[in-house]
């Protein structure tokens, strides 16, 4: 079966045996190069593979990694499982992706786990540094947001609404850029937001839709929304536990050299993160972002939405500051 759908994702040209709504129609590529080579994607028949052909490794990528995924290897392929639900299987070129759905696996939820788990581990696992993060266009710049699950990154990222933009909500692509910037390039845009959010900040009758039959969170992509170009980083915010944060207190730290690059690594997506030269490469992509002069802070704050705006108006005077030496 040929592949009769053909997309983008990140930088590369990907060709697919599945429909994939939320990448929308094809767009040019730009500055195509050895490491944006193109990847297909094909589909196997129902049922995933034998228990006992795989042989399993620890997947030590991000620090709020779903319990569900294991990543192991089946001969030369990589393997990513997501729980009873799919197997990807990944070849040793890092190219092509074969799918090996569970029986009666409702679409939604397979374009999910391929667009927001496999594809990101697989471009990780090529030495790009893919961040689990939220992002927003703001100022014709990307603003980045990191955190374990539940701590808000999501809500954040919507909060900007039209003064800004969703650029991605689940993986963003770092790399350098011309005169030492870092340029942020989406997965796809959209939000996906727990209904609480959801209501307070786009509206009980925003148009939405689930993205995954285990989960209740609700998915939204603005009609006025398209592909964004690679924009140029203006920041990275690591959001820490908003049930921590005093009452009414917003904060930020400048995060600097190990520990801004451990928190960089540690939200990276990669299938072996184990690997030596895999580790060297990440590491390197991460010292582009120090070096970029884009500022890496710590935000902490309360999780109350009326308390938002405040919280991008810090933002944006951290932005204006600039990096701390």
């Amino acid at each position: 079966m040929s592949a009769p759908y053909h997309y983008r994702f990140f930088d590369a040209e990907l060709s697919s045996e599945i429909e994939l709504p939320a990448l929308g129609t094809p767009a040019e590529i730009p500055q195509a190069s050895s490491e944006s080579k193109a990847v297909a994607v094909r589909l196997a028949a129902p049922g995933l593979l034998p228990e006992q052909s795989v042989e399993w490794y620890p997947l030590p990528t991000l620090e709020d990694t779903p319990a569900f995924l294991r990543v192991g290897t089946v001969g030369d392929h990589y393997l990513l499982r997501c729980d009873k639900y799919v197997d990807f299987r990944i070849g040793p070129s890092l190219s092509e992706v074969v799918v090996h759905p569970a029986p009666d696996l409702p679409e939604h939820t397979l374009s999910h786990l391929l667009l927001d788990q496999a594809l990101p581990a697989l471009f990780g696992q090529r030495g790009r540094l893919v961040l689990h993060a939220s992002a927003v266009r703001w100022q014709d710049r990307a603003l980045v947001f990191v955190g374990e699950s539940t701590w808000g990154k999501s809500t954040l990222a919507a909060s900007y609404g039209d003064a800004g933009g969703y650029l991605a909500d689940d993986a963003v692509l770092l790399q350098p850029g011309a005169d030492g910037q870092v340029l942020a390039t989406a997965s796809y845009p959209g939000a996906r937001l727990w209904p609480e959010s959801f209501d307070a900040l786009l509206g009980e009758d925003a148009r939405h839709e689930q993205f995954a039959h285990y989960a209740n969170k609700r998915r939204h992509t603005p009609r006025h929304l398209e592909r964004e170009a690679p924009l140029p980083l203006a920041g990275i915010f690591l959001i820490n536990d908003p049930y921590e944060a005093p009452a009414e207190q917003i904060s930020t730290a400048p995060l600097r050299g190990q520990e801004m690059l451990l928190l960089m690594l540690r939200r990276a997506f990669a299938l072996h993160a184990t690997d030596p030269a895999l580790m060297q490469a990440l590491l390197q992509q991460a010292g582009s972002v120090a070096r970029s002069g884009a500022p890496v802070r710590a935000l902490s704050y309360p999780r109350r939405h009326e308390l938002l705006p405040e919280v991008r108006e810090k933002i944006a005077a951290e932005i204006a500051q600039g990096p701390m030496e």
